[in-house]
């Protein structure tokens, strides 16, 4: 099937993506997909053969270390507002890609998936939270996975993918079939508009001083909107922010922020709600988006990345 034909199918079907014209950036929005063209949730697991287990073999780093620490964390959050459902939920862990020393860890609860954490080692060893989130469409979810594999048709048990993580918004599936290569967002399961790796960007990824969740709690907490409400991003001008203090002022006077990034090299452009931020005093701040769900991102790592627009 032509390349275009099948992006543009993708788009039609998938979480708020869309395309104006073959040639113009793939645009995602974070909104939800329509219920009428939604897919059955309880789909089961894809046929294929990720090439990284459900196990810790990321680095040197020992399973009971991010078992315990994956545990610490999960009770941590589940005493924050939207992650109760956490407390009582399993989790399986997934290694991201070749010499990345990090791991996807996906949490179920009742047979449902709620959320996810990305998990890295920092150079004296110790784990940091790179990205977590809540909701039913977490990063690197196996249902995402194999409604995408449907839509394009490859279920053939000699598909192969891998999971790829280059920072804030930037997960990836890398799908390798028939000889063909597929680059498929991890969060919506959109078809990405190009096969070469080369266009991703290739950079370090920056990671959170200290996760520790202790101390006093700021957090502020938003409604979500409709990025495309008044698209203040497509020809405003992006307030300058450099950390939470310019932060906590814009947001006072301007309740509707859309972050926008335009990772590899231009060609798709994510525009997301911001829905507030939040930070433990002896860690790092976080940006929260809408990104089929509340999206926590360290704040300095998401601004390198991205622009906010009132």
């Amino acid at each position: 099937m032509n390349k275009w034909i099948i992006l543009l199918l993708s788009a039609s079907v998938f979480l708020g993506a869309y395309r104006t014209s073959p040639h113009q950036p793939l645009i995602i929005t974070g909104q939800a997909v329509p219920a009428a063209v939604a897919l059955n949730s309880s789909a089961p697991e894809p046929p294929v053969k990720p090439s990284d287990k459900p196990s810790v073999k990321a680095s040197d780093k020992p399973a009971s270390i991010l078992d315990d620490t994956v545990n610490r964390w999960k009770l941590a959050l589940a005493k924050e507002h939207g992650f109760e459902s956490w407390e009582k939920a399993t989790w399986s862990s997934y290694t991201l890609g070749p010499g990345n020393h990090g791991w996807a860890v996906i949490l179920v609860n009742e047979g449902k998936e709620i959320g996810y954490m990305i998990i890295h080692a920092a150079e004296n060893g110790e784990l940091r939270l790179t990205e977590y989130g809540t909701g039913s469409s977490p990063l690197f979810s196996l249902t995402t996975l194999y409604r995408s594999l449907i839509q394009l048709g490859l279920i053939p048990e000699s598909t192969k993918a891998d999971r790829l993580y280059l920072g804030p918004l930037q997960g990836v599936w890398t799908l390798t079939a028939d000889q063909k290569t597929y680059v498929l967002d991890a969060k919506t399961g959109e078809t990405l508009p190009f096969d070469n790796l080369s266009v991703m960007d290739n950079v370090t990824i920056p990671l959170p001083s200290n996760t520790t969740f202790s101390g006093k709690l700021e957090e502020k907490l938003l409604p979500s909107f409709d990025p495309y409400e008044r698209l203040p991003w497509v020809q405003g001008n992006p307030v300058a922010i450099s950390g939470l203090d310019e932060l906590r002022i814009t947001l006072q006077n301007n309740p509707k922020l859309t972050y926008v990034s335009e990772p590899y090299a231009g060609k798709v452009t994510y525009a997301l709600a911001v829905l507030g931020y939040r930070k433990w005093e002896k860690d790092d701040p976080y940006l929260i988006l809408d990104h089929e769900g509340p999206c926590y991102l360290p704040l300095l790592s998401a601004l390198s990345r991205g622009k906010l627009y009132p």
